[in-house]
């Protein structure tokens, strides 16, 4: 199975330093927990709308947990789904031929399950979804994380959703 995460706000949080744009990478409580738990279950993919400098930076701050991933999209690989996002949406046609110009905007990865903190209908959920070939049904909407504020066990919720809609389903139609 592949299961996607994406990076800002779900593993790190990333904060401004200084007026030069600098950016301190701060990792959330229990990602290491989390990513070494996913990685048992599927092959890790981050899925991140952050630039690949950004992405590289973010998976680092991570240590070891950061090398669980085997393979990344980001920015770069996005934008032509972007682009062509943009040409559905943009088109003055009719419903039936809108709905063709979806289907013919094909994944640029295998379908599994992405774990976001952007919710199902968003403009994110919208990009990613159609990059991977996937609908609501395998979205897990993960708590946002701030540095200096509460967790609330953002990530261990949403695993254990993850553990609810995919591992007992898998468990009981192999059974």
């Amino acid at each position: 199975m592949r299961i996607y995460v994406d990076l800002d706000n779900v593993l790190v949080n990333p904060v401004l330093v200084g007026d030069r744009g600098g950016v301190r990478i701060d990792p959330r409580p229990g990602a290491d927990r989390f990513l070494s738990s996913l990685a048992r279950r599927g092959d890790l993919c981050l899925l991140t709308a952050s630039d690949p400098h950004h992405a590289q930076y973010g998976l680092k701050s991570l240590g070891s947990a950061g090398r669980l991933f085997r393979h990344a999209i980001t920015r770069r690989e996005l934008a032509p789904v972007e682009e062509q996002i943009r040409v559905v949406l943009g088109a003055d046609v009719g419903e039936e031929a809108r709905a063709r110009l979806w289907a013919s905007i094909a994944p640029i990865a295998p379908p599994g399950v992405v774990f976001d903190d952007f919710p199902v209908g968003s403009g994110m959920f919208l990009l990613k979804a159609t990059a991977v070939g996937i609908g609501p049904e395998r979205w897990i909407q993960v708590e946002a994380f701030t540095a200096g504020r509460p967790d609330w066990n953002g990530l261990a919720k949403a695993y254990e959703e993850f553990k609810l809609r995919f591992v007992s389903a898998r468990r009981s139609v192999t059974a």
